[in-house]
This record gives C-alpha cells, structure tokens and sequence, in this order.
C-alpha cells in the first residue's frame, strides 16, 4: 500500500479547519467495540463536535450511525446504543424509510414509533425481528457465526460436508446483494477463515471481494485482492465508506475513476470529499454539497474565498448550493451565497422550483423572509404552475402563508391542474392554512380543471374537520366528475361517515355516472357492506339497472355473499337479467363463488335460466372449468344433458366472457 500523496493546496488547508469533525466520523464509521465506556466517548464527540460545534442536525447524525452500521452490522449492539443515546438527548425527527433494517425493528420496539407498513417490502423482516434476539446476528452453529467470528475451528467442518462448494453464496436479511463465503471472509476481516479458503479450495476473488475488503480494513486480505482484482467505481465506494483514506487515496494514485462527490457525503466522509476536491479541482461542486455535511459554515466561506462559482448546478436536479442551504435550514449560509453574489430566484432546479418554494416547503420562515427581501418573486410558477403559497399552504405553515400574502402573494393563483392553494391545503388536511385563505377571501367553491372541489379531497383523505369547516362555509356539495357526485367519491374511498353527511346536504344517492354506475352499483361491487346497508336506508331503487351492460347491483355483488343477502333482503330481484341476459346466479358462476350462488339458489334464483345466447349457468362453469360450482350446481339439480356440447361455443363470445371475467 503507498503512503498518503497530498498536495498543499485546498486540502491541507481545509484539514486544518475540519479535523476534528473527520475525525468524529472517523471514529464512528470504524466502530469496533462493544465496551460501553469506548461507546460514551463516541457519543461524546458526536455530541460536542459533531451536532454542538458543526451544527450538525441530530435526525441527519441518526442516519448517519444506521448507515454506519450497514457497513459494520457486527457490531449492532454498540451502534443502537449510540442511537439511543443521540435519540435520548435530543428527541430529533425519525426519517423511518433512511433506516437500517435492524434500526426500523428498534425503534418500533423500544419507542413505539410506526417504521414500517404491513405492505412495505420488509415488513416480513421486521416482524421476524421482533420475535427474536435482534442482536443476534447470525446463529450459534451456522457458517456465518463462524466466518464473523474468525473461529476457523468451527469453520473448517463446514467445508468438508459434501455438499460444500467454494463458490456457495449465501444470502442474509441485512444485506441486499447475495456473497460468497469468501466475500463474507472479507466483509468481516475473518482473515484465518480467507486464508483457509485461499489455500485449501482457491476461492476465487472477485470486485465484491475488494469491495467488503475496504470496509474489514485488514491489511493481509486487502493486499492479496489488489494483487488479484483491478478496482473500479463501486470499489470507491467502498473505499470511501471504510473512512480510511489511504484506501482512497491509493486508489486515486493508481487508477482512474469517475468522481461523484455524492458517496462522500452519502458516508459523511468529508476528508475523502476534500482530497477529490483538491485532485480533481472541483472547488465549485465542493460548495454544492458542504451544506449536506455540517451546518457550520467554516469550509463554504473558505470555499468562496478561493472563489468558487456561488452559482454552480447539480447536473442532475439543477440544485444551486443556495437549494441545498435552504434544504438544510442553514440560514447563514443564506445569506453568506447571497451577499456574495447569488440572485434569489435566478435558478431553477430540474422540476422548475424556485429557491423560495423550497423554502416554503421547509417552513422555515427566516430564510423565506430573507429571500423576499433580496427580490425573490412571490407569484413565481414554477414546471407546475404551483406558486410558494401552494407550497406554504400544502404543508399547513400559516406563518409563511400571511408573510407571503403580506408581500403580494395571489390568494387564488392556479397551477395548470386548475388547483389554488386552498384545493392544495384541503388535500393536504391544513385545515389552518386553509382558514387563513378563507379570511382572505379566496373562493371556497373553487375547482380544478377536472371539476373536483375541496369536498373531494377532504372526502378522499377522510379529513373530516375539515369536511365540517367546509359546510359551516356554506360551500357547495354539488360536483360533476364524469357525471359523479361526492357520494360516489365517498363510496369508492369507503367514506361510510360522510355519505350521510352529503345525502343529508341534499345529494342524490340514486344518482347515476356517465358510465351508468350509482353509488348501491359501487358499493355492491367493491363489498362494502356497511355502505351498502347505509344507502338502503335511503330508499334507493336496489334493482336499478345503471351501468352500460344493464347490470343491477346484485349483478356485482356476487363476490361477497353477505353484501349479495342484504340485497335481496332489501328486495332484489335474484333473476333480473342484464343486456346480455345474464342473471347475478351466471354472474356468481363466472366469480365462482359458491357462497353467493347457494344464497342466491335459497332466494328464488333459476337455475335454469339462461342467458341471450341460450348458456345456463351450469354450461358457464363446465366452459371455464370452475370445478366447484360444476359439482354445486350438478348437486342442486341443474340439467346436465348438454354440458357435452359446451366446447362448441363461438370464439367471439367466448372472448367476451373472458374479457368481462378477467376484469
């Protein structure tokens, strides 16, 4: 390995003024102890350089040790316990969807707070978790336990079962890519258990293998992977994230690379980030991103001495470092780019926000007063024609809005969806923001291009304060989304509290929509039955044939038996036939439920009927092989003389069913 080659530029002299925060990450991304007084003083620096000198934001260091950990995952233990206390200490922000897989587990256990959905993609993960020892790695008596551990002892009966392979890969829940054993020798620096595979089975290395070799940091397996794999771009990455910058700087002295100075500051890596800098002369970029590493300003001035562009875009978003201050709440850093030459509202990013939108979306209302009063443009549109009161409004920071409004905002400015800041608050249930605009006059039965008005999203987002806030305004119900009122809305979303709300406003729950569908045709389909009881309370027409095939509700209601009885308790004819003539029995046969079919048998239903083409709901089940219903309705007594001719039914009619089933 060569010894460190720097120069004595921009890097040795922004060292100077940093050490000590690269330093602190240092120490915490090459974190190997388990001892809890080598743990406090960790926490120590984190506290007093980290988040109390730099300015750095206690949710951003949270992230910063789960990240720390992925790289690290051995030690788990030592890293929660980092967490806990920075968590303890200053109460921040969880960001949930930036965390490790272990830390979501964690936090849910031990704070209550929600970090993952039923539905997330690592919620079975999580919930395996949770019924085990979290900081339990890997099993007592698996390969892994031994590899993390280097017990070769315990390794080598591993390699002589018969069906070892050298080149095994092994998957583990922390880690989203599949490695070898060898690889995972490296990932954890067990440099017996390399060795050992090395010499006894030649395993072969690969770019992985260097990869987690950085991250280990042992001399012996990085230098036997440098002498057999040449580095490339996701080898830096690893380099970077080990925060051992002879790694890096070897690799910068003996290969090419493509610098991102992105996955420096993705791993806090800001001593990485200065020597790419200083290499590359990319002064400029470096002020894009110093605002991501610390809140202090110490590298940005330096950086502007030395005059770097206080205009310089991402490539990628058009950011301006002024966005990125204004991401970071970092309100001198504001002023330090616009009282060295920045224009507010000169620079749009890719998506057409202004500096003051993102402001406005921040909340922070220091800068935004700062920006308005360095000729920022209140009205500005940005890609979507959203003005920053759209934005002010969206996340129910009323402050902003009256600064806004005080300095010429358009109370009823429309973004080309037809939506003003009031649709955007009702959305958004900022019900604040939204009484505010109402003291300002706005019109409180705006609405979009697609004639949808705040009852509707308020229904959407079951906002129901603001419902009520609405119609204490005497704003009106009335709506035509493709011939739809809000009881439609109410009953596709399963709004069972507003549907009697809306009825009693004088909506008309038999309306029909363009398509011919009432809200008992919708609710009957999708098996509300607490709706579909509610609607009945309302005499509405239970046999109304309303949409293009002339279905009736019990048409659609065949999938939930329970929704299928309430309607013929509530009068349903079981043998109303549709278009095609089709009756709910041929219906229930194509959904091959048998529930809704005998429910419908006891109701009268004829098994015998057929439909137009002459098909009776038992040649339907012979024709789509629903197996069950065939003996349901064989057992019933439905005539089976004809089922051998089934086959012979046309293709077109054929196709239509299946189209109709399938949908």
């Amino acid at each position: 390995m060569s010894s460190v080659n720097l120069n004595d530029g921009i890097y040795h002299d922004a060292i100077e003024k940093v050490n000590d925060y690269i330093q602190a990450f240092n120490h915490l991304y090459q974190l190997e102890t388990f001892i809890d007084s080598e743990i406090e003083e960790i926490f120590q620096e984190i506290q007093t350089i980290i988040i109390e000198k730099y300015k750095l934001d206690p949710s951003k260091v949270l992230k910063s040790i789960s990240t720390a950990c992925k790289y690290h995952h051995k030690y788990l233990k030592s890293y929660w316990a980092l967490f806990k206390k920075v968590y303890d200490k200053y109460s921040p922000k969880i960001d949930v969807n930036e965390l490790f897989i272990p830390f979501k587990a964690l936090v849910f256990k031990e704070y209550g707070i929600k970090t993952f959905s039923e539905t997330s993609s690592d919620a079975k993960i999580i919930t395996q978790l949770l019924n085990r020892d979290i900081f339990e790695i890997h099993s007592p008596g698996t390969i892994l336990h031994a590899i993390m551990n280097d017990d070769l002892q315990s390794f080598i009966p591993f390699t002589e079962q018969p069906k070892f392979h050298k080149n095994k890969l092994i998957h583990h829940y922390l880690q989203l890519e599949i490695y070898s054993i060898i690889d995972w020798c490296c990932y954890y620096g067990s440099v017996n258990c390399f060795k050992y595979m090395r010499s006894k089975f030649n395993a072969p290395l690969g770019k992985t293998s260097l990869s987690l070799s950085f991250l280990s940091q042992k001399s012996d397996i990085v230098k036997e992977c440098l002498q057999n794999v040449k580095p490339d771009n996701y080898s830096m990455n690893f380099a970077v994230a080990s925060h051992n910058i002879e790694f890096v700087t070897y690799l910068l002295n003996n290969y090419t690379f493509d610098v991102d100075l992105r996955i420096c500051y993705n791993y806090n890596n800001l001593q990485s980030f200065l020597l790419f800098i200083d290499t590359f002369k990319l002064c400029s970029s470096g002020l894009l991103y110093i605002s991501e590493f610390m809140g202090n300003n110490i590298l940005a001035k330096y950086f502007i001495e030395k005059g770097c562009d206080v205009d310089i875009k991402e490539k990628l978003s058009f950011k301006t470092p002024l966005h990125f201050a204004i991401e970071n709440n970092n309100f001198e850093l504001v002023k330090l780019l616009i009282e060295h030459g920045y224009k507010a509202n000169q620079q749009i990013t890719i998506l057409g926000h202004s500096e003051l939108s993102f402001a406005c979306q921040n909340g922070n209302y220091e800068i935004t007063e700062y920006l308005i009063q360095n000729g920022a443009q209140v009205n500005f549109q940005d890609i979507t024609g959203n003005t920053p009161l759209h934005y002010a409004a969206n996340f129910n920071f009323v402050k902003i809005c009256e600064l806004l409004v005080k300095n010429g905002a358009v109370v009823d400015s429309k973004n080309r969806g037809g939506e003003t800041p009031l649709l955007f608050a009702a959305k958004n249930n900022s019900l604040e923001a939204a009484k505010f605009l109402v003291e300002k006059g706005v019109d409180v039965n705006v609405a979009d291009m697609f004639h949808r008005n705040c009852f509707y999203s308020v229904i959407i987002g079951n906002h129901v304060e603001f419902f009520d806030f609405l119609v204490s305004l005497k704003a009106s119900v009335k709506m035509d989304f493709h011939g739809e009122n809000l009881i439609h809305t109410a009953v596709y979303h399963n709004r069972k509290a507003f549907i009697k709300k809306l009825i009693e406003l004088g909506l008309d729950p038999n309306k029909a929509s363009d398509s011919g569908e009432t809200p008992l045709f919708i609710a009957a389909a999708q098996g509300y039955w607490n709706i579909v009881q509610l609607l009945l309370q309302y005499d509405v027409d239970v046999n109304l044939q309303s949409d293009s095939y002339g279905d009736a509700p019990l048409h659609h209601a065949v999938d939930n038996y329970k929704v299928c009885k309430l309607l013929i308790d509530k009068g349903a004819d079981v043998n109303i036939e549709n278009y095609n003539g089709e009756t709910s029995l041929i219906k229930a046969v194509l959904a091959d439920n048998v529930k809704s079919a005998e429910v419908l048998l006891q109701n009268g239903a004829d098994i015998e009927k057929a439909d137009y083409s002459g098909h009776t709901p038992i040649m339907f089940a012979k024709r789509y092989k629903k197996h069950k219903m065939l003996k349901f309705l064989t057992d019933k007594g439905a005539d089976t003389s004809e089922l051998d001719n089934i086959a012979e039914i046309d293709d077109e009619y054929n196709e239509s069913y299946e189209e109709d089933f399938e949908n």
